[in-house]
């Protein structure tokens, strides 16, 4: 994992004070959507671990993984439905996305739709919890007990935008047709995975001092500006380019904690680390 220096003191930049569990800390979120949107990331870990055991076996012999029928690998229909849900609502608009397209796109028949979901707005619901599911994957494989919450928060970013990067359908149903286009039901997903990274980024006012010290609100707030960035990348059609947004993202977070000139230097450090590719 790539090392972040800093010219930061070093009592603020390498304290580590004791970390609490990622369900320990959705537990006092006291939201059930948390503990859901958590459990699907741990599938999505899960799912991604087997199917880099099926793309051929390691080099040191095979594994159990590897002597499975290839099948076992290949997404559900209920998978390849909400997939193509989320393409459909996002090159459409979910006001104008059908099921016949949806299933026009996976080639299943309307049986299978059926038995899966309840209706268009239920498989859309499916088709948040999936992107967000698989973002908290992303973000929770950055986090490391052994990286100070500064490192861990940055890198989390970085994952999150290599994320939307490769899977270009990803932030637009997020940070559009979530946040304004989709019925209520898809929008309380969207929100519940704000609240989970909000409670990560508020652990930073570790690093105040008097004259940084936040208000309550101050998570949300950023990250609230946060999504105006990439909701502008999205409609300007850079989707591809957000991971270059990391070092404006880096700074945003880090200013209202930390102050301007050590949110400066950390965000310096996020731009060398796409100079990198780290």
């Amino acid at each position: 994992m790539p090392t972040l220096q800093c010219g930061m003191p070093a009592r603020e930049w390498h304290h580590r004070p004791q970390r609490h569990k990622q369900s320990e800390t959705l537990l006092r979120a006291g939201n059930c959507g948390h503990i859901r949107l958590v459990r699907l990331a741990t599938a999505c870990q899960h799912r991604s671990i087997v199917n880099s055991h099926a793309e051929g076996p390691p080099e040191h012999g095979p594994t159990e993984a590897n002597r499975l029928p290839k099948d076992v690998f290949l997404p559900t229909d209920r998978e390849r439905l909400v997939r193509a849900m989320g393409e459909t609502c996002v090159e459409r608009g979910y006001a104008e996305a059908t099921v016949d397209e949806v299933l026009e796109r996976t080639g299943l028949p309307a049986e299978v739709f059926m038995q899966n979901f309840e209706g268009k707005e239920d498989c859309a619901v499916a088709a948040i919890n999936l992107v967000l599911a698989e973002a908290t994957a992303a973000s929770s494989a950055a986090w490391s007990s052994d990286s100070s919450e500064i490192e861990s928060i940055v890198l989390g970013f970085k994952a999150l935008l290599d994320l939307f990067a490769a899977r270009p359908s990803f932030a637009p149903l997020l940070y559009v047709q979530a946040r304004y286009a989709m019925p209520n039901s898809c929008f309380e997903p969207y929100d519940s995975g704000v609240t989970i990274m909000a409670s990560m980024i508020d652990r930073l006012r570790i690093y105040a001092t008097q004259e940084t010290l936040a208000p309550k609100t101050t998570a949300r707030a950023v990250l609230g500006s946060a999504g105006m960035v990439i909701r502008r990348a999205i409609l300007a059609g850079e989707t591809r380019l957000l991971p270059e947004l990391l070092p404006d993202i880096v700074y945003g977070v880090l200013v209202p904690y930390l102050g301007q000139r050590e949110a400066l230097q950390i965000a310096g450090q996020a731009r060398g680390l796409l100079n990198e590719g780290g």
